[in-house]
């Protein structure tokens, strides 16, 4: 029987592009939403406690997302 061959290690040079482009991403995404989110709280006229309720569903939904 031949043995396995064993899978190579993650070098921590091959991880940085994914972990920065992902990291890119979620700032992009992240922080669109926020704009649209302080913008309709800003034509809604709401309070800064309503709007941090906003803000805090949203991390939420992301989240889960």
């Amino acid at each position: 029987m031949s043995p396995v061959p064993s899978s190579p290690s993650v070098r921590w040079n091959d991880l940085t592009h994914p972990v920065v482009a992902g990291l890119i991403s979620v700032i992009v995404n992240y922080g669109g939403t926020f704009i649209l989110v302080f913008q309709a709280a800003k034509m809604a006229g709401l309070r800064p406690e309503l709007t941090a309720s906003w803000v805090w569903s949203v991390s939420i939904g992301v989240g889960v997302n």
